[in-house]
Formats: structure tokens, sequence, C-alpha cells
């Protein structure tokens, strides 16, 4: 058997490679004897190249250079992933992404092979409506997805009700791994009726960790210390038979 993951990052500049230091600790705790395949995405190159351009030409004659690129390359990302309707924004464009790199990780599994789902950030939204998008008319197979510090909650401020989670089988679930102190995570099995149905049925769980080191694990910090974290690995590896 093998276990494909597919990785999916959260908001900010990321180049190749990013999860590297996660694929290899999976690899390194991993005492089972099934083959792992990663699949690493890079959804922020469809906006990377806009976002380059819109630092270089407004930022000359600004003031906190840093400060500005976080602006554009973070916050600019949560602006930009926004559901215009239109197939040529940014949210269809990097659905298409990770749609094509989940089609790539299929091509290298059989049909009795398993999927695993992890995001970070953003990428726990872009995930979450990525499957829902699909859901109806071309489901997306996997077994178990994890998202990390992922501020879903936030996003359901944009609609009247967010009450209708994605439609998980029997042999799917959802796990949403958060530290208390990372200030962009949020539960989310009580956003609803319907997730609290979800909850109640063993199909998606709040999970509280304790991420980081001693700089980071008390503090908003604790937000990009996911990826290396024991606990989060520890959860994973629990998936992968």
């Amino acid at each position: 058997m093998k276990i494909g993951i597919l990785i999916i990052h959260g908001m900010g500049d990321h180049s190749i490679g990013y999860s590297k230091p996660f694929q290899n600790l999976i690899l390194e705790k991993y005492q089972g004897k099934n083959e792992i395949i990663f699949q690493e995405t890079l959804w922020n190159n469809v906006i990377k190249e806009k976002e380059q351009f819109l630092f270089k030409s407004i930022s000359s004659n600004l003031a906190y250079d840093d400060i500005r690129n976080f602006m554009i390359y973070s916050i600019g990302d949560v602006i930009a992933y926004q559901n215009t309707n239109s197939q040529d924004d940014s949210y269809h464009r990097i659905n298409a992404d990770i749609y094509n790199n989940y089609l790539e990780l299929r091509n290298k599994l059989s049909d009795n092979d398993i999927i695993i789902f992890v995001a970070h950030s953003l990428g726990g939204v872009i995930l979450n409506n990525f499957i829902y998008d699909h859901q109806d008319k071309n489901p997306v197979k996997f077994s178990c997805l994890f998202t990390l510090g992922t501020p879903l909650a936030l996003f359901s401020l944009k609609y009247k009700s967010l009450d209708l989670p994605i439609k998980l089988s029997d042999d799917q679930k959802w796990l949403n791994l958060y530290d208390k102190d990372d200030v962009l995570a949020y539960p989310i099995t009580e956003l609803s009726d319907k997730y609290i149905e979800h909850n109640t049925n063993g199909k998606i769980f709040d999970i509280e960790v304790n991420v980081g080191n001693i700089l980071q694990s008390w503090n908003p910090l604790s937000h990009t210390a996911y990826w290396k974290d024991s606990d989060v690995i520890h959860y994973i590896l629990r998936e992968i038979p």
C-alpha cells in the first residue's frame, strides 16, 4: 500500500521545498512499512508575480518596507483569495492549482491507496473550499484531512450562515489542530449545528496542541510552528497505516 500526502501551505511567500523539514520528520518517525509519497503544492505562485509587481511599484517612496512586504505577501493573499464568480479570479485559479496537484498525486497511487491532506493556516480554508466545490459533481478522494492553525472560523463572517461543513463519509474524518496562543487558529466543531453533528458522529475533531519552541509556544508566533512540532507529527502518524 502507498500513502499519498498532499501538503498545502498557508499565507505568505513560499518556495519549492518549504515542506521538506515536515516530510523528513514524518519519514523519520514513521514505523510502518508502507511507502509514503508527498505532493507539495505551491498555490502562492498563482498570485506571486502580481504581489511582487505591487510591492515594487508602490513601495519606493513609502516607509516600513518590511511590514509592507508582510502585508502584501500575507494579508494580500487573504484579500486576493475571494470568490468573485469569475473563472479567472485568484480563487478559481488557486482551486485549479490544488486540483492539478491532487490529480498528480492520484496518478502515483492505485485506487486502494490512501490520501491524506495536510493544510496550514489559509491553506486550510483553501482546502475546505476545494473539497466543498468538488463534492457534488467530482468528489475528492481522501481518508483524513488535517488543518493546522486555520482561520476558517473567521471566514464564516463572509456568510449569513456557515452551517454546511464538507460532506464526510463514514471512512473519512477531519482533524483540526490549533494552539490556543495562535490568534489565527480557531476551533470549528461548534460553528453550527451541522458541525456539532459531525463532531458527535466522530467525523470532525478539534485538537488543542502546544506548538513551537520556548520563544514561540506561549504567544502568536506559534502560528508558524506547526510543521515541525512533535505533537502535530504524532497526530498525523496515527492516521498513516
